[in-house]
């Protein structure tokens, strides 16, 4: 059985916060941000972008770094690299 790929991200942000967030995520040079890098750059709130990224993981959207807790990604980023 084929495995189903999460949804896009504009498929499912909701706010204005989020949407730069996602925008930092899917479309910066890194694939993997930190938290206090996507709190500096999209201008959102350290505890909002914690808060974000604890809202998208459960769904698959965001992948958390598995050695580096306050670390994030986009789950198509992943995908570039496969």
């Amino acid at each position: 059985m084929a495995q189903v790929a999460p949804k896009k991200w504009w498929q499912v942000y909701s706010g204005d916060k989020e949407c730069h967030l996602f925008v930092a995520l899917a479309r910066g040079i890194h694939e993997w941000r930190s938290t206090d890098g996507l709190a500096k750059t999209t201008k959102v709130a350290t505890v909002d972008v914690e808060a974000i990224c604890a809202k998208y993981v459960p769904l698959g959207i965001i992948d958390q770094h598995p050695k580096e807790p306050n670390s994030w990604r986009y789950w198509e980023r992943a995908a570039l690299r496969r």
